[in-house]
């Protein structure tokens, strides 16, 4: 602080005396890169960093040594553009305290340096001294100091460490709050189920200089549909969260998936005040998905045709709002005593596209199913080998069976069998694979009509 000269030497005298008080302890408080701070302490990192910020640190001491009018050499030591506080303000304030100040020192008390992957924290007790100018008493004054340290590209390939934010009554005074979120993490499985609970994790971390006092919360988005962002969930994410090398925070958000397919997740973090609000966000892409099943009614292992008749039911939870399901038929013939010229074992195969319906109960399900539900209804209907006409069914909709490759094909009165099969390719299931084929099959018996 600033003060009074007492009555007594006259201003050169004092100058002189006070140039021999500050002397002594500037020549015995002047620190060797080796050690940066009378006390000093590596909480946590790499050795090879460790001594590079030990450098980094006395450097900061000496650059503020002396009489220069401008701190050119300590702000060198400082990246701007990842100033986590207002690096204009600072730059200002650093250079008011250089123009007022003379024949100063840094003195680094004590000192803990943690680092963690390119972001290190030094938690630390300065004292600056200075001599204000003839007939002026010495200035000292002692403050808790936390100073954040980023690794940075360099010249070339290298990397090195700079300066990127000051919390404490340091240089020109405080900077201001230095608070800065981030979300660093987003936690989804690669597939989760369609319309049921499921669990997303959002990791959130303090990159600045001060801890946070204040509780944030952590949102969760479906931003697939950039113009309809959908909220899937919120939870708060607490105070007390440390600088760039403290814990992350986990937030988990219980979420209920109502559209299916390849979705998009945006997680925010909104704290109440923020420096950088650029890394309050990250996405992730996860698949939504459900089962489908083919329903066979009455579930026959054997269909006697033209008199039986068989129900086929696509059940697809997550595929609500289609208006077509495409099924595909293969019809096998493995047996009967084919006429001249007919072959021994065919197949027929046949893509159907069948109405999609919203009602649950058109496929024996409970009201309250969501979904598509389409219903295939199979009967024959064969065009014979004499060129008799085939049968009708009754009910529109219905499909008729009229392989070229039936058994009507083969000498009276013979029997013939074949199998059956009906597959639905199902987008995606819920382990999250795409385009799996789900099928149904059953025995057919052909009798002559």
């Amino acid at each position: 602080m600033r003060r009074r000269p007492a009555p007594g030497p006259r201003p050169a005298l004092a100058l002189a005396l006070a140039v021999l008080l500050l002397a002594e302890p500037a020549r015995s408080q002047l620190v060797s890169p080796a050690t940066p701070c009378q006390t000093f302490s590596v909480a946590q990192g790499d050795e090879a960093d460790a001594a590079h910020l030990k450098a980094l640190i006395a450097e900061l001491a000496n650059a503020y040594a002396g009489n220069a009018t401008i701190p050119t050499r300590i702000l060198r030591l400082v990246d701007p553009a990842r100033f986590v506080t207002n690096y204009v303000e600072f730059a200002q304030a650093l250079e008011r305290d250089f123009e007022f100040l003379r024949n100063r020192q840094l003195i680094c008390r004590r000192g803990t340096l943690s680092i963690r992957g390119d972001l290190a924290v030094l938690e630390s007790l300065w004292e600056k001294l200075a001599f204000l100018g003839p007939g002026l008493d010495q200035f000292r004054q002692q403050a808790d100091v936390r100073i954040q340290f980023t690794r940075v590209p360099g010249p070339g390939e290298t990397k090195e460490w700079k300066i990127t934010g000051f919390l404490g009554d340091f240089f020109g005074g405080p900077p201001g709050q230095a608070v800065d979120l981030a979300v660093t993490g987003l936690r989804a499985p690669a597939a989760v189920p369609f319309n049921r609970p499921a669990t997303i994790v959002v990791d959130i971390q303090n990159l600045g200089v001060e801890p946070s006092t204040t509780s944030a919360v952590v949102r969760l988005f479906d931003v697939t549909d950039r113009a309809r962002p959908v909220e899937l969930g919120q939870q708060q994410a607490g105070a007390g969260l440390r600088g760039p090398t403290g814990t992350p925070r986990s937030v988990a958000i219980g979420v209920t998936f109502r559209a299916a397919g390849r979705r998009t997740l945006l997680a925010l973090v909104e704290p109440q005040r923020d420096l950088n609000p650029q890394n309050n966000r990250r996405e992730a892409t996860v698949v939504v998905g459900a089962d489908a099943i083919l329903k066979v009614i009455p579930n026959p292992h054997t269909v006697s045709f033209p008199t039986d008749r068989v129900t086929v039911c696509v059940v697809d939870p997550d595929q609500a709002g289609k208006a077509q399901v495409k099924v595909l038929l293969r019809h096998q013939l493995v047996s009967g005593a084919p006429l001249a010229g007919a072959e021994a074992s065919t197949e027929d195969r046949e893509e159907l596209e069948l109405p999609a319906s919203d009602s649950p109960q058109v496929c024996g399900e409970a009201p309250s199913a969501t979904g598509v539900f389409a219903v295939l209804q199979l009967a024959t209907g064969f065009f014979n080998c004499f060129g008799g006409a085939s049968p009708q069914l009754p009910t529109p909709g219905n499909q008729r069976l009229e392989f070229p490759h039936g058994p009507e094909c083969f000498f009276p009165g013979g029997l013939a069998s074949g199998r059956l099969t009906v597959s639905y390719i199902d987008p995606v299931d819920a382990a999250g694979r795409a385009n799996r084929t789900i099928s149904a099959s059953f025995v057919t018996r052909f009798a002559r009509f």
